[in-house]
């Protein structure tokens, strides 16, 4: 589908705003094209319950180490830390294509914004290394040990 996709980019005249990759292999290169984004898009569909509801998406965390702001749906549990810190926006999980579209464009005409949710999600990015991530774990432990 990666020559459609192209096509279709072309069509709409993105040629210079939007590169498809394909697949990409290694980890190396997944960083090297995060590096040149601004957003990550992370949309998730499904009925409730489904695995998406419940999955822990490593997109979304990859996008906020690279700084990206995060535009996703309001499906998976991170989604809400997402919002609650800053680090990007949210769409409803039965938004339209068209509603995403525009919610891009009024990214692409508020860059203070986007400098904005970027720098916050770094900051989030912080919470999951390891060292945190063992901290909040074992805080939650012995909370309920207690």
């Amino acid at each position: 589908m990666i020559e459609e996709l192209r096509q279709q980019a072309s069509s709409r005249g993105l040629d210079d705003q939007v590169e498809i990759h394909g697949f990409v292999e290694g980890d190396e290169q997944v960083a090297g094209i995060l590096s040149k984004c601004n957003v990550g898009l992370a949309p998730f569909s499904g009925e409730s319950g489904d695995f998406t509801w419940f999955a822990d998406p490593q997109k979304i965390k990859l996008y906020l180490a690279a700084g990206l702001h995060v535009v996703t749906s309001d499906v998976p549990p991170i989604a809400m830390s997402v919002n609650e810190h800053g680090a990007g926006s949210l769409l409803g999980v039965n938004a339209t294509n068209d509603e995403w579209a525009q919610h891009l464009k009024e990214l692409s005409r508020n860059p203070e914004r986007l400098a904005l949710t970027q720098a916050h999600a770094r900051n989030l990015a912080r919470t999951f290394e390891r060292s945190h991530a063992y901290d909040n774990v074992l805080k939650e432990v012995l909370e309920f040990v207690r």
